[in-house]
């Protein structure tokens, strides 16, 4: 079995606590922990904890990409808005005509996605943070939509509520246009992550809505993984085609992680 380190982030000036939300391949994490008044995003990079946000009432950092960037929300007085860290300042992104933004992934070139409330805060739509200005992704028909993930090309993969918002289906806007995802027979899907070829994952439920699987959408496809014999499985984590999850197994009283290549699933079993 392989051996791991265990490194202690710490904690900021005055705190208690931080959490890890997300970590890069240079080691960088972002997350959140309380200081002596309130928890704010913070940046653990080259053996060294920083906060991204004093003067903010508080924030959470929420994704960092490969490239250094990283994202999140911050509240500032009464409204909420995406940041986008560089490494040295942020830029803050309001919301498409409402009070409340959120970032919540970010690609190698600073472009980040999220959502934000529309005016009058009635509705929620999915954006896209790109220098400086906020751009309302748009819906399915429905009231809300959400930004999960961007690649580098600026495809951004999440869910959206149809017309009526009686359900939601896993979409993607690429290039001005937005596309339903589908679902695998039943009324819900999500996709919380998307490759540099434009492959979204996530979780679709199937035909009448008694279970729901890990899902890779390819080629306008949805391509359902299966479980290892339960009623569920889904991604805990996807990068360019390799997915770590877990599953049910038959009977759904037990489940194990797995992980997969593409289509391809393999049960890792426990440790012991």
């Amino acid at each position: 079995m392989g051996q791991y380190t265990v490194t202690d982030l710490g904690v900021l000036p005055g705190g208690t606590y931080t959490y890890g939300v997300r970590m890069n391949n240079a080691g960088q994490v972002v997350g959140y922990g309380n200081d002596s008044s309130t928890y704010q995003a913070f940046m653990y990079s080259g053996g060294v904890l920083n906060t991204l946000g004093p003067g903010w009432s508080y924030s959470t950092g929420t994704h960092v990409s490969d490239g250094g960037y990283s994202t999140g929300y911050a509240q500032i007085s009464a409204n909420s808005y995406a940041f986008v860290f560089d490494g040295a300042t942020s830029t803050y992104y309001a919301a498409p005509g409402g009070d409340y933004a959120y970032g919540y992934g970010v690609n190698d070139l600073g472009v980040a996605t999220g959502y934000g409330t529309t005016p009058g805060n009635s509705a929620v739509h999915a954006t896209l943070f790109a220098g400086g200005v906020t751009t309302d992704l748009g819906t399915l028909g429905g009231s809300y939509s959400y930004g999960m993930a961007i690649n580098n090309s600026n495809e951004v993969a999440g869910y959206s509520y149809v017309s009526g918002d009686a359900s939601y289906h896993a979409t993607l806007w690429s290039g001005g246009g937005v596309t339903d995802l589908g679902t695998l027979g039943g009324s819900y899907s999500t996709a919380s992550w998307i490759d540099s070829l434009g492959n979204a994952y996530g979780s679709a439920y199937v035909t009448g809505d008694t279970g729901y699987q890990a899902t890779m959408w390819s080629g306008g496809t949805a391509i359902g993984l299966g479980t290892l014999g339960g009623d569920y499985s889904g991604f805990s984590m996807v990068k360019e085609g390799w997915g770590a999850g877990w599953s049910y197994l038959a009977g759904n009283s037990a489940y194990h992680a797995f992980v997969s290549h593409g289509a391809v699933v393999s049960d890792i079993g426990t440790l012991g």
